[in-house]
């Protein structure tokens, strides 16, 4: 048994809670509407593979989407606006009003590098949104190379020439926890299912452990109190402020 081919089958039961990542997927579609609904103007959505974010964009933005060659073709199968590498943009000086980086930056070997050309590229004051992982295992391996803190993207926006304007992490602790658990028990049974061993049975249980944790993850986040504790993921938008030095 395939970890990435499962992974596409249980991808269709995203949005319920029989999938292990339905606590993540939950918030998907209102986070990104609520990042878009505020944005306007010329936007490259940098690492784009299905655009998700065009569909709530308003009539007013203009939409790029920006992918790797290798990674569009072989990874995603999809055809970007513009093909090209994060870590050197093929697009003019001053000349974007926003920059989408969704669940992109942990995945470039040089984020420096990166944040540098976005910073080129974006008009005076214009704007990057990023989204990156916090409390999240490794994914499309070998290419996931880092994790920020909140801290640590508040230092790695002012070394860049950016200044952050707001801050959303999600995932309160209990919620993250229950994520990180259905996660684990389903990459685990896999694993027993690759090495033949007899555990693998116990694989029968997930149709009832999964839905539980997800329910239990559910009610902790709804009821708990706010706590920025154990997010599994972090939301920021920087401004352009100075000139790259």
């Amino acid at each position: 048994m395939d970890f990435q081919r499962l992974k596409k089958k249980l991808h269709k039961f995203r949005h319920t809670p029989l999938h292990p990542q339905w606590l993540i997927f939950r918030h998907e579609n209102k986070k990104l509407a609520h990042l878009c609904h505020k944005i306007d103007g010329t936007i490259v959505d940098i690492g784009c593979a299905e655009q998700s974010p065009r569909q709530y964009l308003s009539d007013n933005c203009e939409y790029f989407g920006l992918d790797y060659p290798t990674t569009a073709k072989n990874w995603y199968h999809t055809q970007p606006n513009i093909y090209g590498d994060a870590q050197k943009l093929p697009l003019k000086t001053g000349s974007i009003d926003n920059i989408l980086l969704i669940d992109v930056l942990e995945h470039i070997p040089s984020p420096q590098e990166c944040l540098k050309e976005i910073h080129r590229t974006l008009k005076p004051h214009g704007e990057l949104v990023i989204r990156v992982p916090f409390m999240y295992p490794i994914h499309d391996s070998p290419l996931d190379f880092h994790r920020w803190s909140i801290y640590g993207l508040n230092q790695l926006a002012k070394n860049n020439g950016f200044s952050p304007i707001d801050t959303q992490n999600t995932g309160k602790p209990v919620e993250t926890a229950a994520a990180l658990i259905n996660i684990a028990l389903t990459k685990t049974t896999i694993t027993w299912a690759q090495q033949r061993n007899p555990i693998v049975l116990l694989m029968i249980s997930l149709a009832i452990v999964i839905p539980l944790v997800n329910v239990i993850g559910m009610l902790f986040s709804i009821l708990g109190p706010k706590d920025t504790f154990m997010p599994y993921s972090y939301t920021t938008t920087w401004q352009k402020i100075n000139t790259h030095k």
